[in-house]
């Protein structure tokens, strides 16, 4: 929201613009018409010399650079070369000063309409009231009662290890987690957190960085929130209940509630606490399962001891480490005991196939505990991780083993988080150890009081979302699914949060999975959505119990060859959804956000940083070249549409002003409208891709092939690698450029600025002439009347969301 001052220091600024309109218009004119009389080059020249140095706006001189040229207008005899050279300069400074006048008239008027949207708000669309209203009663809505948790408890009981349950493990971790005094560097970077994290209000933006500005404050509030904590017991949401609204993920529309600041860092620093002891203790216990199952191959026994060889084989499944075990040596007989210890005789080198393997799962089941790289909005993204795992593995089946099918299944839980039964989380920590004082205070946590119109109403199921406490439930539970998977069926599964991949060479296996995740969440409440659930054999045939779509993440399919492309059926759905989020707005600035915000989702949603194959690529390239050119329709793309409405908006559908394509692109604190074009990103990744290494198969298979240091875990690594983003070639004159538009960014004084990211960069290769040839400078933006540090303060644009360099962005 704009202040009231703010507000009114727009007003003045943007007023008195429009005041200058007409007045520098008729001194175009009147100029332009008095260069038609004038006979000679030398009057022409001093005509324009003068004239365009007396053209200003409220007093500001908008020819800056018309100097200097007293000398030959004085008498100094200078040739005609020189004398029709300077007459040609200025002849075309007058058209480009006319469209600097305009362009500043533009954007002022572009910025006014959107500190008036900004001050007044943006109603709620008919739509999106009957939306949040259809969300708040789903969750109030009392799931059914669950009583039966025998399979939580054989769960529980198979995870005990060197004779220690999981509660007694856990809560020698966990201590006095939720007791212990919280202090300031937790509470600052609780507040960082909370500064920036686009759920939450602007009002919650600015009282967090408040305090992190004020180191007094800040202490204050940590010891305050200690003292709470001594009252855990008696914590409550606040008596009128919190406030929900709807928000849109992107792809959907969830439940969110806002709430004062104070209970929000006092959740979040709790909830962060949980989250690392959760991750500290399954990496803990991740190691001791290690250790236990190499003490078992340890022990002297015969290769023929079934009970022990079922009994390792049970652990190393568990551990989720390999599919490809069976067929070491021998694909065509069943794995032997014998095979089984010889496979373990070495440790893996750091570097290979079962050691990048780890580390992938380490670094997924730390985004999913977190949710950092999860949402579409976040800067590390955990789903390219996720699809570049997935990738590698189905890389390495087909170059290992390329007679033997593959099956992959694509498991999503339905509206996950949403739907989680508090009984089945109480029933979790409860098995975690919790003391019933500490279940106590969860179930408080859970049962979230709203304000409904004039009366109070309670969430019976679900989590509040995106908040650390939640994020570690949900985690809790799904660690649990993966479990009962695992202990059910040889397979790997790879999971971001309830995305779940499962992989298995064996058709049985993988109807065994499919089985074993139903009847998980068959008990304990949960539902699989068989609209996202797919599964494909790469290489042989389906069986008829699994699904028949086609897995698919985000917006991207693959199929029965392994292939990877764009799913164009669920591309037009996006384009339609991000043409409407788009035309709810009634400010072109807050149109171009939100079009720059679904774009960059676009770019996440089709792994354009990811070495998927040529056919990705490929599809790439087709959606987005649609959504810039074809965003209304075919033929009718955003530019042209932003080009009409600016026309009827703001000038009179005054045909004769056009404005030139590059100031569409050119970044908003610099006077353009920063609307991001994907076909350059996609072109950008597209030429990186063309230039990196091909992958070489490997030419044989040898006992150790993943455990070794060799050529496998070269060629596995290498799938791994993010594709940057390729620069365009530097040449001298463009730079000259590139650092007078990183300069021009350092005069605003919002952020230091050292370089531009190869998204910028292009933009200025390709467009930063058309800008010179249109307006003659890269400073054709009055900060003195635009209003610029209003809009700069805001977050949408302070966070850097116009475009996809992130931290070298304006």
């Amino acid at each position: 929201m704009i202040t009231k001052n703010e507000y009114l220091i727009a007003q003045t600024k943007l007023q008195e613009l429009r005041r200058q309109r007409p007045r520098l218009a008729r001194a175009y004119r009147e100029l332009e018409q008095q260069l038609e009389q004038t006979p000679t080059t030398l009057q022409q020249l001093r005509l324009l010399f003068t004239g365009l140095r007396k053209i200003t706006m409220a007093g500001i001189a908008l020819h800056p650079d018309v100097a200097n040229l007293e000398p030959m207008l004085n008498g100094l005899q200078l040739s005609e070369e020189t004398i029709a050279f300077w007459r040609s300069r200025l002849t075309k400074e007058l058209p480009q000063g006319r469209l600097r006048s305009d362009l500043i008239y533009i954007f002022g008027a572009l910025l006014e309409e959107w500190v008036h949207e900004k001050s007044e708000g943006t109603n709620s669309h008919p739509v999106e009231t009957e939306i949040s209203a259809q969300l708040l009663e789903a969750a109030c809505q009392p799931t059914e009662t669950l009583s039966d948790f025998s399979l939580l408890d054989d769960l529980f009981a198979e995870r005990t290890l060197k004779g220690k349950n999981i509660a007694t493990r856990f809560q020698a971790l966990a201590k006095n987690v939720l007791r212990e005094r919280i202090t300031t560097s937790e509470l600052k970077e609780v507040l960082e957190h909370l500064s920036v994290s686009p759920f939450c209000s602007a009002t919650i933006h600015r009282q967090a960085k408040h305090f992190l500005q004020d180191s007094i404050m800040c202490k204050e509030m940590a010891d305050a929130l200690s003292i709470q904590l001594t009252h855990l017991n008696e914590w409550n949401w606040p008596e009128d209940g919190v406030n929900y609204f709807p928000f849109w993920t992107m792809s959907k529309w969830r439940l969110f509630i806002s709430y004062e600041l104070f209970t929000m860092c006092f959740l979040e620093a709790l909830g962060t606490r949980l989250q690392n002891v959760f991750q500290e203790f399954l990496l803990v216990e991740c190691a001791e399962r290690d250790e236990q199952l190499l003490a078992m191959l340890k022990e002297p026994s015969q290769d023929d001891n079934e009970v022990l060889f079922q009994q390792t084989l049970q652990q190393y499944r568990l551990a989720d480490s390999d599919i490809w075990i069976n067929l070491l040596s021998h694909p065509d007989r069943e794995l032997t005991f014998k095979d089984f210890k010889a496979f373990f005789k070495q440790p893996p080198f750091h570097s290979s196939i079962v050691a990048v393997r780890q580390r992938l799962r380490e670094r997924l089941q730390g985004a999913s505990t977190t949710l950092d790289g999860y949402e579409s909005r976040r800067k590390v993204d955990g789903m390219r991780s996720t699809l570049q795992f997935i990738n590698t593995e189905i890389q390495l089946a087909r170059a290992a083993f390329p007679d033997t099918p593959l099956y992959v299944l694509k498991l999503d839980v339905k509206d996950f988080y949403p739907s989680l039964p508090h009984d089945l989380l109480i029933a979790v920590l409860e098995r975690y150890g919790f003391s019933p004082a500490d279940l106590a205070f969860f179930r408080t946590f859970l049962e979230v009081q709203v304000q409904r119109g004039d009366e109070k109403a309670y969430i019976w199921r679900g989590v509040p979302l995106h908040h650390r406490f939640s994020n570690v439930l949900g985690e809790m539970v799904l660690k649990l699914l993966d479990q009962h998977i695992l202990r059910n069926a040889r397979v790997q599964v790879i999971r971001l949060v309830d995305d779940i991949c499962i992989l298995t060479p064996y058709a049985d296996e993988a109807v065994k999975a499919w089985q074993a995740a139903q009847e998980f969440c068959q008990q304990t409440g949960l539902t699989l959505n068989q609209e996202k659930c797919g599964a494909v054999c790469i290489g042989g045939s389906l069986p008829e119990q699994l699904p028949r779509s086609l897995p698919s993440w985000l917006l991207l399919k693959l199929n029965e060859q392994g292939v990877w492309q764009v799913d164009l059926e669920g591309f037009d759905t996006y384009r339609e959804q991000a043409r409407q989020r788009v035309l709810h707005y009634p400010s072109l600035l807050t149109q171009i956000e939100v079009y720059n915000l679904h774009a960059k989702h676009l770019i996440r949603a089709t792994a354009m940083d990811s070495d998927l194959g040529e056919t990705h690529r490929k599809s790439i390239d087709v959606v987005a070249r649609r959504f810039h050119q074809a965003f209304f329709g075919q033929g009718h793309g955003i530019v042209d549409a932003l080009h009409q409405a600016i026309r009827e908006r703001f000038l009179d559908n005054d045909m004769n002003i056009t404005l030139p394509e590059a100031w569409f692109y050119w970044p908003i604190t610099a006077g353009g409208c920063g609307l991001t074009l994907s076909m350059i990103t996609a072109s950008g990744y597209a030429e990186q891709w063309v230039s990196e290494d091909k992958k070489t198969i490997p030419a044989k298979l040898t006992a150790t092939w993943q455990r070794a240091g060799n050529d496998w875990a070269y060629f596995y690594s290498s799938h791994i690698n993010h594709v940057p983003m390729k620069a365009p070639t530097t040449t001298p004159g463009m730079e000259v450029l590139v650092n007078d538009f990183i300069h021009r960014s350092n005069e605003l004084g919002y952020r230091s600025q050292h370089t531009l990211g190869p998204y910028w960069r292009w933009i200025v290769y390709i467009y930063g002439p058309q800008i010179i040839d249109h307006l003659g400078t890269f400073r054709f933006l009055n900060t003195e009347l635009v209003p610029l540090h209003i809009i700069l303060q805001q977050d949408q644009y302070a966070a850097g969301t116009g475009g996809n360099d992130g931290d070298d962005l304006f």
